[in-house]
Parts: C-alpha cells; sequence; structure tokens
C-alpha cells in the first residue's frame, strides 16, 4: 500500500504576521495624521472665515447695489461708530453690560439709526457664569461667535484689567482692539490653540500661533507696519466731506439778521441714547435767487443715510432758518458726487 506524502498545512508564518500587523499600524498612523491635518486645517478655516465674518457685521457690503442705490447695512452705518466689543454685533449690549438703543426712524430727518442686529450670523448659544457687569444677572445664556479654537478667555491678559469672565463674554475669546495703530482702525486675532498671546506665551507648535500675529507686546506698532492684517481701516467707513457739497438756491426773503448760509450734516452717535453731532459746511454770504455752491472745507461722516439741510445764519453763527432735511447715501472709498445743482429752497 503505497502511503501519499502529508501536506503542509496552509497559513502565516510568524514573520508574516509581524509584517502585516506593521503594515496597519503603519497606514492607521498615516490615517490619524491626516485627520488631525484636516481637522488643523479646518479650524484654521473656520477661523479665518469668522474672521472675515467679523469684518462684514461692522462694514456691511458698501459695493452691493439694487437699481443702482448701495445696499447700506452693517453696525457702523445703524450706529456711526465702530463696536466697542464683540459683543455687540451680537446683542444689543456693550462691553459694560448696558443696554445699546434699539433703532428707531427719527420723524424729524426722515432717516433712522440705532442696533438692528444681530449684525453677525451663526453665534450658538453659550452660558457665561461669573460675570460681574452692571445690570446683568452673574450667569446668562448669551450668544458666543469663537474662532475654530473655541477659544475662551481664561488666563491673564497684560493688555486688559478686570474680569476675565467679563472679559470672555465680551469678545468670544478674541484679541479684539478697535483703534489700535490708528482711529477708525480694527484689530482683531485669534489667540490659537493654546488661547494665549505670541508675546505672552510663546506658541510651542504652529496651531498656537495667534491669527494673525504681532509676535510682541508694546505700544501699537507704528502705521504701515501692519497694515495689512487689520480688519477694518477707518478708511473703510469714514468718509471724507472736504470738497463735497452742492448748488443751492433760496427763494423767497432772508431772515432779518442773515449773515451766511451753511450745508448741515448730521452725524449719529449710538450709546444708551441716539444722538447726532452736527457738521457744517463752509460758509458762504447769504443771497437770494441766485445760485450758492456749498462745500464741506474738512471732517467726515460714518457711511450710511445721512440726513443734510440748508442752515441760515446770523453773524454769531447761530440758525435763523433751517431748512427741510434730505436723507443722502456717504460710501466709503469713493469720490462723492455733488448733489445736483438744482437744489432749491423756500424761505418763509
Amino acid at each position: 500500500m503505497t502511503r501519499r506524502p502529508a501536506r503542509r498545512r496552509a497559513g502565516f508564518t510568524l514573520l508574516e504576521l509581524l509584517l502585516v500587523v506593521f503594515l496597519l499600524a503603519a497606514v492607521a498612523a498615516s490615517a490619524a495624521t491626516l485627520v488631525d491635518q484636516v481637522d488643523l486645517q479646518g479650524r484654521h478655516d473656520l477661523t479665518r472665515s469668522r474672521r472675515e465674518q467679523v469684518r462684514r457685521a461692522i462694514l456691511g457690503d458698501p459695493s452691493r447695489s439694487v437699481n443702482g442705490q448701495p445696499v447700506v447695512s452693517g453696525f457702523v452705518a445703524d450706529m456711526g461708530r465702530l463696536p466697542g466689543s464683540l459683543r455687540e454685533l451680537l446683542e444689543p449690549l456693550d462691553a459694560a453690560g448696558s443696554p445699546l438703543a434699539a433703532w428707531s426712524l427719527d420723524a424729524a430727518r426722515g432717516v433712522g439709526a440705532g442696533w438692528r442686529g444681530p449684525y453677525a450670523q451663526g453665534a450658538e448659544l453659550e452660558r457665561f457664569v461669573g460675570l460681574g457687569l452692571g445690570g446683568l444677572p452673574s450667569a446668562r445664556e448669551s450668544p458666543a461667535l469663537r474662532d475654530g479654537w473655541g477659544t475662551r478667555r481664561a488666563g491673564p491678559d497684560p493688555l486688559i484689567t478686570g474680569s476675565l469672565a467679563d472679559l470672555d463674554f465680551a469678545q468670544c475669546g478674541w484679541d479684539y482692539r478697535p483703534d489700535f495703530v490708528a482711529a477708525g482702525d480694527v484689530w482683531l486675532a485669534s489667540l490659537g490653540r493654546d488661547g494665549a498671546r505670541d508675546a505672552v506665551s510663546p506658541p510651542a507648535e504652529e496651531v498656537d500661533r495667534d491669527t494673525p500675529s504681532l509676535g510682541g507686546l508694546g505700544d501699537p506698532p507704528a502705521p504701515g507696519t501692519f497694515e495689512q492684517l487689520l480688519l477694518v481701516r477707518a478708511a473703510d467707513w469714514r468718509v471724507p466731506l472736504a470738497g463735497w457739497g452742492a448748488r443751492v438756491t433760496l427763494r423767497g426773503a432772508l431772515p432779518a439778521g442773515a449773515a451766511d448760509v451753511v450745508l448741515r450734516l448730521d452725524r449719529p452717535l449710538v450709546g444708551a441714547a441716539v444722538t447726532w453731532a452736527p457738521l457744517d459746511s463752509a460758509a458762504v454770504p447769504a443771497a437770494v435767487d441766485a445760485p450758492l455752491d456749498l462745500a464741506f472745507g474738512a471732517g467726515e461722516a460714518p457711511w450710511g443715510v445721512r440726513p443734510l439741510r440748508v442752515v441760515v445764519r446770523d453773524a454769531g453763527g447761530e440758525p435763523l432758518f433751517e431748512g427741510p432735511w434730505r436723507a443722502v447715501v456717504l460710501v466709503p472709498r469713493a469720490s462723492a458726487a455733488p448733489l445736483d445743482d438744482g437744489w432749491e429752497v423756500e424761505l418763509p
């Protein structure tokens, strides 16, 4: 009887098993690294997106138009100023917790001013605890617009004094500084994953670096040094008025004692209440039935819809006659076109 040779049983050697395990571990490590990189990139992208979102909330979009007219929107168009904190973009409270005046139409001027946000979208409700702000409970739910790291101001800040809870409530974890390099500029930076300024806690890794980064403390840098990193520049929302004006003709009889005529533009400034700051053009001698070229010699106004009228004054600058208000739209970074030459104002 012939015996068949025994067959070798199929299987893996120990070396083959170790090789497979090694390859699987390498693939897993590569996948984990790739996932981490995708996560970090996503957080950076969200931070940059949120930063741009804050810019649009402050400025609106003066370049947009409907039927040839600019679409007036944004915080500065409504409030006449920069927000003192990021909190003002999310709810009608200033950094101290005091309420801001709601938007309302001024019946006399024919234009409105006041808070009508929220101006920034995508904020999420959070519970803030330990607030020491006047008029607010120590704990409350409020919207927060954080960077991609969800940063909270959890450590001492050499540039800020006061409660950290209040600071986090006011700035939502960002480094927000209005009037930073020059009046009217805005600096906004994410403090990175570690939530600390680079100059206070040098970043251990790239993900801890501020976005954008100043790299040092001290006084604000000289104008132009970090200009490309600013979120908002004064020219983005302030409209220079020098040389802008209108040709006006007065009809009727001048009031007794009339000396000169000016254009008066009212600029809003909104806090707990809406106030209006007048700005007068250069004066020209008062006359009727003749075109008067009125123009501003200097000054600026926040972009948006602003009320303008003609004022006849006495020799001391006191108004003797104030014409009806007229709404004008001032747009930043654009040459303000003179008003039409056919503006006639009837005197009583």
